[in-house]
């Protein structure tokens, strides 16, 4: 018995530690888990990035570079409509994905369309590209400069 009892505290000293080891390892990969997780939705959001072929750390850009129909100064009777075409350049780094649209951002509101209304970009534009948008634009009721 003198030995048994010498065991015991031994066998559940065992006990204690392998248990913390069991808490340590599960504790452990649950972190794991979690990382792999974090990693994953990471992975997610850069190819869902990548399949819109947008770089977000750059940003998109557009330049005017001339009226080709209404130039500025061009006179309308009043509910006049008309088709107004720009000459656009993509002059970012990165090129324009399909389902960009040309907003409205200043200015008076000529046409009877909301200041939110959209224009869609046909296609996906690339770097350097220069491209013709036309807009078909009810003038105002009352006369003025618009």
């Amino acid at each position: 018995q003198a030995c048994w009892s010498e065991d015991r505290p031994r066998k559940e000293r065992k006990k204690k530690s392998s248990s913390k080891k069991k808490e340590k390892r599960e504790k452990k990969e649950q972190k794991m888990e979690a990382k792999k997780a974090k990693e994953a939705q990471a992975e997610r959001k850069r190819q869902k990035k990548e399949l819109m072929g947008v770089s977000f750390s750059k940003t998109l850009s557009c330049r005017f570079v001339k009226d080709i129909t209404a130039l500025d100064g061009t006179c309308f009777p009043p509910l006049t409509c008309f088709t107004k075409t720009w000459l656009l350049e993509n002059d970012g780094q990165v090129p324009w994905p399909e389902g960009c649209h040309l907003r409205c951002i200043g200015g008076e509101q000529v046409d009877k369309l909301p200041a939110v209304a959209l224009v869609p970009i046909e296609g996906s534009v690339p770097c350097g590209a220069v491209l013709e948008l036309s807009v078909r634009i009810t003038t105002a009721a009352s006369l003025g400069r618009y």
